[in-house]
């Protein structure tokens, strides 16, 4: 007679997820059971349940929904389709909630800092309050993951031996961010002593051209979105790669310097003159390596002789805030236009969206045509939350999430311009 039953669930946001496995097991002793797990988050559209026993009774089987305690402000916008299309993007913004901000509810569930940048921005103009605690919390705990080489790590927390580099660039921009919207001088200047590492890590990798090549020992992966020439794969590799200057990287790294260096000046604080000056360098530098007159674009990357003649969406935008577009930047706003460019991924389209604003307020009923399109899309398909990328569940061989917090940027721009859109 048996004397235990194994219990298997299977969960997953589609019924076909290819080879992967996303499950946990229940022994269940003879007899009646009861039992609840609080401790196991699944992030699931579809349950399977698989039993190892001749024969179970089930008196009841459910999942406890889970949400963080966080008032959603109520939408702005004025059109009812922009308001389903904003309640999409609160409902997918509180199901990567937990315990930290998740990238996921679905897949890794991890705490990511370029991620996390997204979802507090967002959560500034969606949440009463801007869900600062929270936002905070977050901050801080991130702030804890600060490695040898002076980057954060990969997730939160964690030990891992791969990184990002540009992620700990997105973590300076979530600090500065916050202080604009919460005023908190102690807790950023908590914050600051993990920023300052970060900053002396980037500085120092400055070379004599003025730029910051890609990191090109085997720890590092250089992504800055998933698009092909902005991905940095393979993301495991166990040797060094050639040296060469990727756009994103120098463009990021100039805007952040920039902006951290008006939060110093808030703060009565000087920001190391050395940094300022490479800055000024690195902008007449990116000049020179990546703008193509004949193409009137920036190229995606250099390898100090000869450009790659890749032209992405991310890397003009990017351009037009760090402003090294003196003179050009009519023809460089108008290249976002340009289907040919490569496009930008939903993680990145917060990039494009500021640099079209900082160029005039004229641009945002594109910006709304935009959102109305791809993440509308989503809605009109019958979608409860905003997808990964544009491809949805078939990216990744099947292991594209259905609900991506830095997807939400939907959320954003109707709460903080809804009374100007028409």
């Amino acid at each position: 007679m048996w004397k235990l039953a194994i219990m298997s669930f299977l969960h997953a946001e589609r019924a076909e997820i290819g080879g992967r496995n996303f499950a946990a097991t229940y022994i269940a002793h003879r007899g009646r059971n009861r039992w609840l797990g609080c401790m196991r988050r699944l992030g699931l559209r579809y349950l399977q349940i698989h039993f190892s026993a001749p024969q179970v009774k089930i008196y009841d089987c459910r999942i406890v929904k889970t949400e963080y305690p966080v008032e959603a402000l109520p939408a702005k916008a004025k059109d009812r389709w922009h308001r389903q299309i904003y309640e999409c993007g609160v409902r997918t913004l509180r199901n990567c909630m937990h315990e930290h901000y998740e990238d996921c509810p679905w897949r890794e569930q991890a705490l990511y800092a370029c991620d996390s940048r997204n979802q507090m921005l967002f959560g500034y103009e969606t949440f009463s309050g801007g869900n600062l605690q929270y936002a905070q919390a977050n901050l801080r705990l991130i702030s804890k993951g600060l490695r040898s080489d002076g980057l954060l790590q990969l997730c939160f927390p964690s030990r891992m031996y791969i990184t990002i580099p540009a992620f700990s660039l997105y973590y300076i921009l979530a600090v500065i961010e916050n202080y604009e919207f919460a005023k908190d001088r102690q807790f950023t200047e908590e914050m600051l002593q993990t920023v300052e590492k970060i900053t002396a890590c980037f500085s120092g990798r400055i070379d004599d051209a003025g730029l910051l090549p890609r990191f090109t020992e085997p720890p590092y992966w250089n992504f800055y979105e998933w698009r092909d020439g902005l991905d940095g794969e393979p993301i495991m590799r166990d040797h060094e790669i050639p040296k060469r200057y990727d756009a994103c990287l120098n463009l990021m790294y100039v805007i952040v310097i920039e902006r951290l260096e008006r939060l110093y000046r808030q703060l009565n604080r000087k920001l190391p003159q050395e940094y300022i000056v490479q800055v000024e360098k690195m902008k007449r530098s990116i000049r020179n390596y990546f703008y193509d007159s004949q193409r009137h674009a920036f190229v995606v990357s250099h390898d100090g002789k000869r450009a790659d003649k890749m032209y992405a969406q991310l890397t003009q935008a990017l351009a037009l805030l760090a402003g090294v577009c003196e003179g050009i930047e009519k023809e460089i706003t108008e290249s976002l236009f340009d289907e040919s460019l490569i496009p930008v991924t939903l993680s990145c389209k917060p990039w494009v969206y500021e640099a079209l604003l900082q160029e005039g307020q004229g641009y945002l009923q594109w910006i709304v045509r935009d959102i109305e399109n791809v993440y509308g899309k989503m809605v009109l398909n019958g979608d409860t939350t905003f997808y990964e990328t544009e491809k949805g569940a078939d990216d990744f061989g099947l292991a594209g999430s259905l609900c991506h917090a830095w997807s939400a940027v939907a959320c954003y721009i109707f709460n903080k311009y809804g009374e100007e859109i028409e």
